[in-house]
């Protein structure tokens, strides 16, 4: 058993990762690396066994507004506008928990 699959922690010595480990951790590579990096879609999702295009599609596009991006879109703007228009390459924005302490500091 691995640690991926609930071994305990290995004692000193043992190894971390098991071959069986390593496989795995190939093939979620490979697999990922055949993925849009847009949509996250297979291209074989949209094809049928013999390559054709399937009507009616697999997936649709939808159109969703995210409040969370709203925010990390804001912030961005206003470190652009602090910064000479460019957010420095150093800078990421990230979403935390919101809290009553974070409108005093």
């Amino acid at each position: 058993m691995s640690i991926v699959r609930g071994r305990p922690w290995p004692a000193a010595g043992e190894e971390l990762w098991t071959e069986a480990d390593l496989d795995q951790a190939l093939e979620w590579k490979r697999h990922h690396a055949e993925l849009c990096p847009r949509c996250g879609t297979n291209p074989k999702d949209w094809r049928d066994e013999r390559g054709r295009h399937l009507d009616p599609p697999p997936f649709e596009a939808k159109a969703v507004h995210c409040f969370g991006c709203d925010e990390v879109d804001a912030l961005y703007e206003s470190i652009k506008s602090d910064h000479g228009g460019e957010v420095p390459k150093s800078w990421r924005v990230v979403l935390v928990p919101y809290t009553e302490e974070a409108e005093t500091t």
